[in-house]
């Protein structure tokens, strides 16, 4: 979860907590945020994983 946590320092989504994932997972702008923050800064592995997560615990 370190990732997710990482994600949760972005300065306009310091309204979640990395414990709320049902309202991480419902909005769209910060899944949209989190995408381009990885694309920007992270490896190819690191999207992989983050999208893992995602689907493991936003399905």
């Amino acid at each position: 979860m370190i990732l997710i946590d990482i994600l949760f320092h972005i300065h306009s989504f310091r309204i979640f907590h990395s414990s709320d994932l049902p309202c991480v997972c419902r909005s769209t702008v910060f899944q949209s945020a989190a995408l381009q923050c990885l694309k920007t800064s992270c490896t190819e592995r690191d999207i992989v994983t983050a999208n893992h997560l995602r689907t493991q615990h936003c399905t």
